[in-house]
């Protein structure tokens, strides 16, 4: 993890923790960012969330492509998660995940790995 938040921000509270970078792939000849979020809060609280970060990329004037997306609840707590990664050609700050009013947390090893699955290591964060 990158950011001193992390070390404020329990896991068992909602908030959003997030990693990007360039993806693989292309669209057309311009380069996709990928995004890995884990949205953490109640139900309602990860659909309002979800519909939002659409809504930014959208207003944008991009696309989303969901590809990955994972569901699970917080170990000891009354919160859930969902984990997605999405590739668009949004860059960070039009996505602009500030405007989603929950604590943001950088977390520079929430990536996809040759030998621990990314949704593996989501699930050690907050299931174990």
């Amino acid at each position: 993890m990158t950011e001193d938040i992390a070390n404020i921000v329990c896991k068992s509270e909602p908030h959003i923790r997030y990693y990007s970078g360039e993806s693989k792939d292309q669209h057309f000849n311009d380069p996709l960012m990928e995004y890995y979020l884990v949205i953490v809060s109640d139900k309602k609280g990860i659909r309002r969330t979800f519909n939002k970060i659409l809504k930014n990329i959208n207003e944008a004037g991009g696309w989303a492509e969901k590809n990955e997306m994972l569901r699970g609840e917080v170990k000891n707590s009354n919160l859930n998660y969902l984990f997605i990664t999405i590739q668009t050609l949004i860059g960070l700050k039009d996505l602009n995940l500030k405007s989603l009013g929950l604590p943001l947390i950088k977390d520079s090893e929430l990536y996809e790995r040759k030998y621990l699955k990314v949704q593996d290591y989501v699930f050690k964060i907050y299931e174990e």
